[in-house]
């Protein structure tokens, strides 16, 4: 389910109503709270990340911030400028610091079935994938290993890294020369089916 369609889904479950009429006196917290609240069990669901208390509590603070400038002229809510704020939170404040988490945890989420079909596209690149799960190779000793040509080792090294899922590394040959080493950045892929493209 897109955020959308969660933030649409949620508010018709609270409110009888897709506008809020708000006056000076009136206290927003709950509305805050609920606005903070569906956009973190979004977030939950598709990412399958739980915030910290420090990151739900930044996250209340972002969305508190964007209600009361958005009030500031206006004495009402609708649903259309919930789904805005909450969009614009997520996409330019909070969106890259849980990708970014999750990839420091060793955790990457695919988004497409291009990034998908690239993973497991042949029984070489899956056997390229183990072997770099847990230690940095040169394309060479991946060839030597798998049985294959250095060219296909590199091609598909070269698809993994436009995906971001490999790391490039410096290291030494047996000679004293520097190589290039690869090893994969995370070794827990999330393919949620329910969110593929969405």
């Amino acid at each position: 389910m897109k955020l959308k369609e969660y933030i649409t889904l949620e508010w018709k479950r609270r409110f009888l109503s897709e506008n809020l009429l708000l006056s000076k006196n009136i206290d927003i917290t709950p509305l805050i709270d609920f606005l903070t609240s569906t956009l973190v069990e979004w977030i939950k669901n598709r990412y399958f990340y739980v915030p910290t208390s420090s990151e739900y509590d930044d996250l209340r603070r972002i969305v508190r911030d964007e209600v009361m400038d958005f009030i500031k002229y206006r004495l009402n809510i609708s649903l259309h400028d919930a789904i805005s704020l909450l969009t614009k939170i997520f996409e330019k404040k909070y969106k890259d610091i849980i990708e970014h988490n999750l990839e420091n945890k060793g955790i990457i989420f695919l988004k497409s079935y291009d990034q998908i079909r690239a993973l497991f596209k042949s029984n070489l690149r899956w056997r390229i994938l183990v072997s770099i799960a847990k230690i940095a190779f040169s394309v060479e000793e991946i060839a030597k290993m798998l049985r294959c040509r250095e060219e296909v080792v590199r091609r598909i090294l070269s698809e993994l890294k436009q995906l971001g899922i490999i790391e490039e590394k410096v290291g030494l040959s047996k000679r004293g020369r520097p190589i290039k080493l690869f090893k994969l950045k995370a070794n827990v892929f999330i393919i949620n089916l329910r969110y593929l493209n969405s």
